[in-house]
Order: C-alpha cells, then sequence, then structure tokens
C-alpha cells in the first residue's frame, strides 16, 4: 500500500475524540439549562400545587424532547400493581411533602388520616438504616399507591429494567439501576424546587418523605425539624382555604 492509501491515523482518533468530549459537555449543559429553566417557571408559583404541576409539565415536555432526539431502546419493568420501588426510604423535596400533605389533608377522611398517622409512626419507629426495605405507609392493602396522582418526584423517577432485581432488594437492600435520561431530568426539577426554596428563603434540603409528612400532618410535641418550622406555615396558610373533598 503506498503513502498516499493510508486511510487511518492517530489524528483522525483524536478528532473525533474531541469532538466527542465536546458534544459530552454539550449533553451536560443541557440539564443544567433545563434546570434554570424550570426554575424560572417556578419561582413565582403561588403555592406548592402550582409549583410542582408546572415542573410536572416541564419534566414530561423536557422527556419528549430528548426522547425525539436522542432515542434509546431503554424499556422499564415498572408496571401497575409492582410495588417493590415502595419500600425504599424516600427523600423528597419540601414542595412535594408539603403538597402531599396537603392532598392527604384535603381527601382523606378523619378516620383514614388517622390510620395513616399511626402507620407512619409505626414507619419511623422501626425504619433501620438506609438500606432498609419495609412497605410505605401510603401503600393499600392492594399494595397500590393511595396517593398516586400526588405522588413526590422521586417516585415518578422510578425507572427499573429488571423486577426481580427490585424484588430481591427487599432482601439484601442493593441499589436498582435506573434509566440515565430519566434521572438527570427529574435530579434536574429537584435542583431547581431546591434553589428555588433558598431564593424564596426556606429550608432548602431534601427531608424524609414519611417523617416529613408526619410533622405537617400532627402537632408535633417537643422541637422540631428545621423543614417543619421552615414549611408548616405554608401548609397551614394554604390548608386553610382548601375544602375538603370528602368528610
Amino acid at each position: 500500500m503506498s503513502q498516499t492509501d493510508k486511510f487511518f491515523d492517530h489524528s483522525d482518533v483524536e478528532c473525533a475524540a474531541e469532538a466527542m468530549r465536546k458534544a459530552g459537555v454539550m449533553y451536560d449543559d443541557l440539564f443544567n439549562k433545563l434546570c434554570r429553566q424550570i426554575y424560572e417557571d417556578v419561582k413565582d408559583a403561588a403555592t406548592p400545587a402550582d409549583t410542582l404541576k408546572i415542573c410536572n409539565n416541564s419534566i414530561i415536555h423536557a422527556e419528549h424532547i430528548f426522547v425525539a432526539n436522542f432515542p434509546d431502546n431503554y424499556q422499564t419493568a415498572c408496571q401497575q400493581g409492582c410495588s417493590h420501588c415502595c419500600h425504599f426510604p424516600v427523600q423528597a423535596a419540601p414542595q412535594d411533602i408539603v403538597q402531599l400533605a396537603l392532598h392527604i389533608k384535603a381527601s382523606f377522611s378523619a378516620d383514614e388520616q388517622l390510620a395513616l398517622i399511626e402507620r407512619m409512626q409505626q414507619d419511623v419507629q422501626q425504619r433501620g438504616g438506609a438500606f432498609m426495605r419495609a412497605p410505605c405507609p401510603l401503600l393499600t392493602a392492594e399494595q397500590s399507591c393511595s396517593v398516586y396522582e400526588q405522588r413526590p418526584l422521586v417516585c415518578r423517577m422510578f425507572s427499573s429494567q429488571n423486577a426481580q432485581s427490585c424484588e430481591q432488594s427487599l432482601t439484601d437492600g442493593r441499589q436498582i439501576a435506573q434509566r440515565p435520561l430519566t434521572h438527570r431530568i427529574f435530579q434536574a426539577a429537584v435542583t431547581a424546587l431546591l434553589i428555588a426554596a433558598e431564593q424564596q428563603g426556606m429550608y432548602k434540603e431534601q427531608g424524609l418523605l414519611i417523617p416529613g409528612l408526619l410533622e405537617l400532618l400532627t402537632d408535633t410535641e417537643g422541637e422540631t425539624s428545621e423543614f417543619c418550622r421552615s414549611w408548616k406555615p405554608v401548609f397551614s396558610e394554604v390548608l386553610s382555604t382548601l375544602q375538603p373533598d370528602r368528610s
């Protein structure tokens, strides 16, 4: 082969590597821009419900655009009737916790609320470390989510490819791999919510869902968490404007 017939050279590899590096930086920056956009859209929302409605619509729109331009073959194993992920300890943005507590106060009967509070108290007392698995107090006897339409972002994010692995995690505490795209979109959304909380002068960290709900739904005696001190006035103010859906 003559020198003029040379088709491969290390410089071609270097150029391709540099192009891929730049493309990777551009791709990563899309999620930073998504986070900024969601923040700009939610920062002036009047209530947690309005905030989360805007946020969820942004997530759906972003995922549609990404899938249209970066198609993948990822298949989730999640389906109706599967509740293995509902045994994991869940952390949620403060707006998510407040809105879910408002939904429970507005749509659960007094007896249902008391029963739920008892289950949550047991959960808080019995749950161990981060890897312990226990059924979420919000699960029904049929193992379905009683607040599915109001479930937190972290629950909406779950996207396992392997239901068997999810089931096995109930006994061995294994971590479950998630769809990278879904995870990054929801991470951008959660970050935007936390930034919005900080800009409003509110508690700005994710917190454990069940303890947070329990604090909002009960008159806690003694010292309360920073989350509760910050967000319970918001919860109480919005609650005062709501009419229960049923008695």
